[in-house]
C-alpha cells in the first residue's frame, strides 16, 4: 500500500480512543464479530470503516475473572474520532471531559498513537503487505458477515430501543445485566401469581414461605424499571386477538393464525416492516456478542409472529384475499408485495444468517428446550407449503426455504420435514413422526 492510499484511509477510517487506561488494566475487547484480550499499550482502535459498530468490553482481574459485559452500538462517519474515558472505580467507559479544542487537536495528531490503537481487522494484514489492495479473506468474511447480520438495523430503530438509556450522545449502551419491559411483564405475571396463592393457599406459615420468595424475585425484577432498559415493542402471541370485537369464530382463527397480530404490529412502527427486522437483528446481537438475555424473549415473539402468520404469509404472494379485511385501515400502507419482498423473504435471509453463528447445539440447549423454535419452523414449513405453488413470487420464499433447511442440517445436524411429509403425517395423526430430527 503506498503513502497516499495510507493518507486515505486515515482520512476515512474512524478512530475510537480510550483515555484513563493504566498499563495494568487488562480488558477483554472486542468490535463487531471479533475479540481480543488487550496489552498495556492499549488505547483503542483505527481505521473503523463508517457504520454500524457494537463494541463490547470486559474488565480482566489479576485472577484471569472476567468481569461483567458492557457493550455499546455507534456510528461511525469517515474521518470520525470517538474518545471515552475509563471509570477505574466502576470499570467501565463514561462520556469524555475533553473540550472541543482538545479533541481536535487529539484528532490532528492521531498518528502519534499509532502504536497505541490496533487496526480494524479487515485492514490489520493489508497495512504489513505494501503494494496490496486485496483485503485478508478471513477479516473481509468477518466483516461482510457483519453487514450482513447489520442491514436492517436503522438509527432510527435504535434510538427507539435504547430510549434514554443512554447516557453518552449518539452511543447506545448497555450491559448483561440491561433489562426489557418483558421483565415488567413478567413481574406483572408473577404479582397476579402471588395474589393468587395468597387467595388460595389456607396455611398462613406456608403462605408466609411461598410470599417471601415471590418478593425476593419481585424485587429482583423490579429494580429501578426503566432506568437501564431496552424499550421494545413488545409483542404478546398470548392475546394475538381482540376478545371485545372480534367474534368466536375470529377469537378462535387468531389464536392459531397470528396475522391479525402482525397486522398491528407492523403499524407501530414508522418503518413498517424495517422495524421490525431491525429490532429482530438487535436482539439477536444483544445475546450473541452482548451476552444480554433480556431481548431474547422479544426475538422468540418476532420469529413465532412471522413464522405463525399464514394469512399474511399467503397475502404476501396474493393467494388470500382475507387478510385485507385483517389488515383494515393499514391495507394501504401493507400491500401483499412489499409484505413478500420486505418481511417474509428478508426474514428468512437474516433467520439464515444468524443460525449460522448459532452454537451447533442450539436446538438442545436450556435457551431452546422448550421446542419453541421447532414448532415455529414447522409452523413456518406449513404455511409456506400450503402457498400454492404456482403463485407468482412464492419461488422467492421456495428458495429460501430450501436454504434454511440446508442451514440446519449442515450446523445443527437437523433434518427439517417437507410441508409433504408434515401433511401426511396430520392426516395419519402422526405429527410428532416429522419433527425434526437431529441425526
Amino acid at each position: 500500500m503506498n503513502q497516499t492510499d495510507l493518507n486515505s484511509l486515515y482520512d476515512k477510517g474512524g478512530f475510537f480512543v480510550i483515555t484513563g487506561l493504566s498499563p495494568n488494566t487488562r480488558l477483554e475487547f472486542g468490535i463487531d464479530l471479533n475479540i481480543w484480550d488487550t496489552a498495556e499499550k492499549f488505547m483503542g482502535l483505527k481505521l473503523i470503516p463508517s457504520g454500524l459498530h457494537l463494541i463490547s468490553y470486559s474488565s480482566i482481574d489479576k485472577n484471569n475473572s472476567v468481569g461483567l459485559k458492557s457493550s455499546f452500538f455507534t456510528y461511525f462517519k469517515p474521518g470520525q474520532l470517538l474518545v471515552l474515558n475509563w471509570n477505574k472505580e466502576t470499570e467501565s467507559l463514561q462520556e469524555s471531559t475533553l473540550s472541543v479544542d482538545e479533541l481536535s487537536a487529539l484528532r490532528n495528531r492521531i498518528r502519534d498513537l499509532d502504536k497505541n490503537l490496533g487496526c480494524y481487522p479487515i485492514l490489520d494484514q493489508i497495512l504489513d503487505q505494501p503494494g496490496s489492495s486485496k483485503r485478508p479473506k478471513q477479516n473481509s468474511d468477518l466483516y461482510d458477515q457483519w453487514i450482513k447480520l447489520t442491514n436492517y438495523i436503522s438509527e432510527n430503530t435504535l434510538a427507539n430501543v435504547f430510549g434514554c438509556s443512554s447516557i453518552i450522545r449518539n452511543v447506545y449502551t448497555f450491559s448483561s445485566a440491561t433489562g426489557s419491559g418483558y421483565d415488567t411483564r413478567e413481574y406483572q405475571d408473577a404479582i397476579k401469581t402471588l395474589e393468587s396463592i395468597n387467595n388460595n393457599v389456607e396455611d398462613k406459615n406456608q403462605n408466609k414461605i411461598i410470599s417471601n420468595n415471590l418478593d425476593d424475585k419481585l424485587d429482583f425484577l423490579n429494580n429501578e424499571p426503566g432506568k437501564d432498559s431496552f424499550f421494545f415493542k413488545t409483542i404478546d402471541l398470548k392475546k394475538s386477538f381482540d376478545s371485545k370485537t372480534h367474534t368466536p369464530s375470529q377469537i378462535s382463527s387468531y389464536s392459531v393464525d397470528k396475522s391479525f397480530l402482525l397486522a398491528n404490529v407492523l403499524n407501530r412502527y414508522s418503518e413498517g416492516p424495517i422495524g421490525l427486522l431491525g429490532e429482530m437483528q438487535i436482539t439477536f446481537l444483544l445475546l450473541l456478542i452482548g451476552q444480554n438475555f433480556a431481548g431474547f424473549e422479544h426475538y422468540k415473539q418476532i420469529v413465532g409472529l412471522v413464522t405463525q402468520s399464514s394469512s399474511a404469509i399467503a397475502y404476501s404472494v396474493g393467494n388470500n384475499k382475507e387478510f385485507d379485511d385483517i389488515l383494515g385501515d393499514n391495507t394501504k400502507k401493507i400491500k401483499g408485495d412489499s409484505l413478500l419482498k420486505g418481511l417474509f423473504v428478508p426474514f428468512t435471509k437474516i433467520l439464515i444468517k444468524q443460525l449460522k453463528h448459532c452454537p451447533e447445539d442450539f436446538f438442545s440447549s436450556l435457551l431452546t428446550s422448550d421446542n419453541f423454535f421447532v414448532k415455529c419452523i414447522r409452523d413456518y414449513i406449513v404455511n409456506v407449503g400450503v402457498t400454492d405453488s404456482n403463485v407468482e413470487g412464492i419461488e422467492l420464499l421456495n428458495s429460501e426455504m430450501e436454504e434454511l433447511r440446508t442451514v440446519f442440517k449442515k450446523r445443527f445436524n437437523v433434518d427439517l420435514p417437507t410441508y409433504s411429509e408434515l401433511l401426511e403425517a396430520e392426516e395419519e395423526g402422526s405429527d410428532n413422526e416429522y419433527a425434526p430430527v437431529i441425526v
